[in-house]
């Protein structure tokens, strides 16, 4: 990983404090933690519930990129304790970047990022880790658009199911929830003829692009 510099931007300390004073119940948040991995906790509640120690996490990030800490409370139990500033988004870019290229069955979903602002690349993480880890998303299911047909899934983790079930996978156009459209590619390591360690790497289409399927639902017919 990356060396941890500039998580914060000391100059926006006070202005940040003062502006994450709010009901952090009600918030979702990114995490990294101690061996520099990205994960999504759905609330404050649920980051220190899956921490032992403060230092076990090394960033806790809201949407408005406010960079909080795991704190001992006076009972002696993990508390999420105020923003002292906000997270750096250039270290915040390279690490993602750097994470995904080292961790791709980890971390399958690749969105087009090349000219999304700070605003939009945080939005994105949210995004892609929420999804990703299989938590609940308002709008509902996966498609997978395969032969003309429109097959609906719960999760990522089924459509990647789904599609390792197929002659060819890479044929498919994968949608998420939130109306992405993904090209998935299969990826594996060959060891005397057999497939170990299978994934899909997922790479965003950009809009606009040449549809290539038919998107009927299965059972409509025509």
């Amino acid at each position: 990983m990356l060396t941890r510099t500039a998580w914060t931007r000391p100059a926006q300390r006070a202005a940040a404090g003062a502006r994450a004073m709010v009901d952090l119940a009600s918030m979702d948040f990114l995490t990294v933690d101690d061996g520099g991995f990205f994960g999504y906790a759905p609330s404050a509640r649920a980051v220190e519930a899956d921490n032992e120690y403060p230092a076990e996490v090394e960033c806790v990030i809201d949407r408005a990129g406010h960079n909080y800490r795991l704190v001992r409370s006076g009972s002696g139990q993990l508390v999420l304790g105020p923003a002292p500033g906000t997270v750096d988004m250039g270290w915040l870019r390279a690490s993602w970047a750097q994470l995904q290229a080292q961790h791709p069955a980890r971390y399958p979903l690749h969105r087009i990022v090349d000219e999304a602002s700070d605003v939009q690349f945080l939005a994105m993480l949210f995004d892609v880790l929420q999804l990703a880890g299989d938590h609940p998303v308002p709008g509902g299911l996966w498609h997978v658009l395969l032969a003309g047909d429109d097959l609906r899934v719960e999760s990522l983790r089924d459509a990647s199911t789904l599609l390792f079930q197929q002659a060819r996978p890479q044929d498919a156009v994968v949608r998420d929830p939130l109306g992405h459209d993904y090209r998935p590619e299969p990826k594996g390591h060959r060891i005397l003829g057999f497939t170990t360690g299978r994934y899909i790497l997922y790479t965003e289409q950009r809009r606009g692009r040449p549809a290539d399927h038919a998107t009927k639902r299965r059972g409509d017919g025509g």
